[in-house]
C-alpha cells in the first residue's frame, strides 16, 4: 500500500520522466555534463530572430517526440550560441522546465529564480514558481515548496493547477497536517487524474495514521472510479486492494471481499486480491468459497509471495472441510514447487554472484531516448528474465535499473559524438588536402604568371601609345610589313652612307631613289595616322577589358581560397577540446555505469536472498503441515483400530 510517486502520477511512465521525473543522482549529473559538453563548444553567433527560431523550435519538437536529453541539449547550445530574445522568457522557462525534469536542480534554480521577480509577466512568473515548486518537493524541501504554490497566481492551465494542489496535498500529507490537507483536497476543481492521485495517497496515510475513518472514505472514492484510462484503473485497483486489506485488519472480511472482487483478474493486483478474497471468506468459515479463488493463485507463477501463500493455504482449507486425501496432495505439490524453484533460484543466484546476471540485467536496445523498447533479455539458458520482472516491480531496483538504462543511452550518446568528433577532424583534413593541391597546382600558377606577364605589358603599350599621340609619332603606329620595310630601308640608307665616303663611287642616284622610296613610306603611315591610333586605342581597350575580365577571374579565385581556408583553419583547437571533453565524460560515465552495475547486482543478490528464504520458509511450513496432517490421520486411524 505505498505511496504512489507524488511528483507525477497521472501520466504515462514515459511523460513522467520529463515532466517530474526524480533525481537521477549520477545519471543526472552525467546528463548535464553532457549537454554542457555539447554547449561548451558551441560558438557565439549573432543570429535573426527567424534562426533563433529555429533553435527554439528544435527544442519543442524533441520534448513532442518524447526525446528529452535531446531537448535539453539543444537548449543548452542554443543557450550558449544566443540568448533567444524572440521568445522571450518562453525559452527560459522551456529550459529550466528541462533542466527540473533532469533533476538539474542548480542550473534550474539559476534559470528560474530570475522569472519569479515583479517585473516579469504574471504567466510567466506562475509557470516558475510551479516549477521551482516541484523541484523543491523531489528534493525534499516542503517548506520551500510549500512557499514556491503560496506564490503561485491563478494563471496556471487547469490541468498545472491541479498538479500544484497535488504537491500541497503531498505535502501537507508528508507533514502530517492531515486536516489542512482534507481542506486542500476541496479546491480540485472538476474531476482530475491529479485529484485522485492526492485522494488515494493521502487516504493511504491516514490508514496507516490509524484515522482508518476518513482514510476508508477517500479509498472509496478511487475504488468507485468509472474510468477506462489504464493508470486510473490501475489507480483503482489499488485503491480497492487496500481497503480490502484495510478491513481485514479491522476485523471486517464481510465488507472485504466486495473490494477484493472489484479487482481484475488480470491486472498487476490480481495475485493479492485473490488471496485476499480467500482469506476474507475464510474468515466467516466459508472454507468451500475461500478455495476457489486460491485454487486459481496457486496456478500462477510461483516466484509471487501471494502465489506461494495459497499454494499452502489450498491444503490447510482442504483440511477444514476434511478433504484429508487431497490435502495431502496438494502440500507434496507444493514442497515440490518449492524445491524446483529454489533450484532455479540457486542458479540464477549463482550467476548474480559471478556477474553473469548483469547479462539479462542489459537492456536489448540503448539507442531508444525515449525508452518504449528497453527490456532485459532472459540469460540463455537461465530463466532469469521471470526474476527481472519481480525485481523490478520493486521501488528501489526499479530506479536503480531506470538510472541504469539512462547510464547506457548516454554511453550510446557519448560514443555517436565521440564517432562524430572523428569524422569531423578527417573532413577537415581532406578539406585541407584538396586546398594545398589547388595551390600547388602548377598550369593554375604558370596561367596567374603569364596574367602578371600581360598586365605588365599593357601597361608598357598604353605608354607607349601615349607618348605616340603626344609626339604625333605616326611611324610608330606602323604594321608588321611596313615595319619590316622601314627597317630595310635603314639599311639600305646605312649601306648608301658607307658608299658615299668613297670617292670614286657614285651613289646619287641611289640616295634619290631611297629618299623617294623612304617618303612615299613615310606619307603613306602619317596620312593614315588618325585611323591607325583609333585602331590601335580600340585594340589597347579590348585587351584591358580583358584584363579586368581575368582580374576579377583571379579575385574570385584569391577570395574562394580564402574561404577555403576558412572552411578547415582554426578547427583543430575546437576539435582537440571537443574530444578531451568527450573521452573525460566517457570515462566518467564508464565508471558510472560499472559502480550501478554493482549496485543493481548487489541490489539483485539482496532481494533473490530474501526470496529464497522465503521460499524456505514456505517449504517448511508445507512440510511440517504435511507431517501434522500425517500425524492427524495416523491418530485417526489408530482411534478406529
Amino acid at each position: 500500500m505505498s505511496n504512489v510517486n507524488q511528483s507525477n502520477p497521472a501520466c504515462s511512465a514515459r511523460k513522467r520522466r520529463f515532466i517530474a521525473r526524480w533525481p537521477l543522482g549520477t545519471a543526472a549529473t552525467v546528463v548535464v555534463g553532457l549537454a554542457g559538453c555539447v554547449a561548451a563548444h558551441a560558438t557565439q553567433e549573432p543570429l535573426s530572430p527567424g534562426v533563433q527560431r529555429l533553435f527554439f523550435n528544435e527544442s519543442i519538437f524533441y520534448v513532442y517526440q518524447e526525446k528529452y536529453f535531446s531537448a535539453l541539449t539543444s537548449a543548452e547550445v542554443s543557450e550558449k550560441r544566443h540568448p533567444l530574445t524572440s521568445y522571450g522568457d518562453g525559452a527560459k522557462l522551456l529550459h529550466g522546465g528541462l533542466a527540473v525534469a533532469y533533476g538539474n536542480r542548480a542550473d534550474a534554480e539559476h534559470i528560474l529564480q530570475p522569472l519569479t521577480t515583479t517585473e516579469t509577466v504574471e504567466k510567466t512568473r506562475d509557470q516558475a514558481w510551479f516549477y521551482l515548486a516541484r523541484m523543491y518537493y523531489q528534493r525534499g524541501d516542503l517548506t520551500l515548496a510549500e512557499n514556491a504554490i503560496a506564490q503561485i497566481g491563478n494563471t496556471l492551465s487547469k490541468r498545472r493547477q491541479a498538479e500544484s494542489l497535488n504537491l500541497l496535498v503531498g505535502i501537507y500529507t508528508q507533514q502530517g497536517r492531515f486536516e489542512e490537507a482534507l481542506k486542500a483536497l476541496k479546491r480540485f476543481r472538476g474531476n482530475t487524474e491529479w485529484e485522485s492521485y492526492a485522494r488515494f495517497n493521502l487516504g493511504i496515510e491516514l490508514l496507516r495514521a490509524g484515522e482508518t475513518r476518513p482514510g476508508e472514505q477517500l479509498l472509496a472514492t478511487i475504488g468507485s472510479l468509472k474510468t477506462t484510462n489504464p493508470e486510473m484503473v490501475a489507480l483503482r485497483d489499488r485503491a480497492n486492494l487496500a481497503l480490502g486489506f484495510s478491513l481485514m485488519r479491522g476485523q471486517s472480511p464481510n465488507r472485504a471481499v466486495k473490494y477484493f472482487e472489484q479487482l481484475r483478474l488480470s491486472g498487476p493486483f490480481s495475485n493479492e486480491a485473490l488471496l485476499g478474497l480467500g482469506w476474507s471468506r475464510s474468515a466467516r468459515d466459508q472454507w468451500r468459497q475461500a478455495l476457489v479463488p486460491w485454487m486459481e493463485l496457486k496456478n500462477r507463477d510461483t516466484i509471487d509471495p501471494a502465489v506461494q501463500e495459497a499454494m499452502i493455504a489450498v491444503p490447510y482449507g482442504l483440511e477444514r472441510i476434511k478433504a484429508y486425501d487431497l490435502a495431502v496432495d496438494h502440500y507434496k505439490d507444493a514442497i515440490a514447487a518449492f524445491d524446483r524453484e529454489l533450484g532455479e533460484l540457486e542458479t540464477v543466484l549463482s550467476g548474480a554472484h559471478s556477474g553473469g546476471f548483469m547479462g539479462a540485467m542489459r537492456p536489448d536496445m540503448v539507442n531508444d531516448e525515449r525508452g518504449w523498447n528497453w527490456r532485459p533479455v532472459e540469460l540463455e539458458g537461465v530463466e532469469a528474465g521471470r526474476y527481472l520482472r519481480h525485481l523490478l516491480a520493486g521501488e528501489a531496483f526499479h530506479r536503480a535499473f531506470e538510472d541504469y538504462r539512462t547510464l547506457l543511452y548516454l554511453e550510446h550518446v557519448v560514443n555517436t559524438w565521440e564517432l562524430k568528433v572523428a569524422s569531423y577532424s578527417d573532413i577537415i583534413a581532406i578539406r585541407r588536402a584538396n586546398y594545398q593541391a589547388l595551390v600547388n597546382d602548377a598550369e593554375r600558377l604558370s596561367q596567374v604568371k603569364k596574367l602578371e606577364d600581360a598586365k605588365t605589358k599593357y601597361y608598357s603599350l598604353q605608354r607607349e601609345l601615349e607618348r605616340v599621340a603626344r609626339d604625333k609619332d605616326a611611324l610608330a603606329l606602323a604594321d608588321a610589313s611596313e615595319a619590316t620595310v622601314m627597317k630595310r630601308l635603314q639599311g639600305i640608307e646605312r649601306q648608301i652612307a658607307q658608299l658615299d665616303r668613297q670617292p670614286a663611287v657614285d651613289v646619287k642616284l641611289q640616295r634619290n631613289k631611297y629618299r623617294l622610296i623612304s617618303g612615299m613610306m613615310q606619307w603613306n603611315i602619317t596620312r593614315d595616322y588618325a585611323v591607325r591610333m583609333w585602331d590601335a586605342k580600340s585594340s589597347l581597350e579590348e585587351v584591358g577589358a580583358a584584363l579586368e575580365v581575368s582580374e576579377k577571374g583571379k579575385a574570385a579565385m584569391d577570395s574562394a581560397l580564402a574561404q577555403a581556408r576558412g572552411s578547415f583553419e582554426g578547427f583543430e583547437p575546437r576539435f582537440t577540446e571537443a574530444q578531451r571533453s568527450v573521452t573525460s565524460v566517457k570515462t566518467r560515465l564508464q565508471t558510472a555505469i560499472a559502480r550501478q552495475e554493482d549496485h543493481l547486482q548487489q541490489l539483485a543478490i539482496e532481494e533473490l536472498e530474501l526470496q529464497r528464504l522465503q521460499i524456505e520458509q514456505q517449504r517448511a511450513r508445507a512440510r511440517f503441515s504435511l507431517a501434522r496432517l500425517y500425524d492427524k490421520l495416523s491418530g485417526q486411524e489408530g482411534a478406529r483400530k
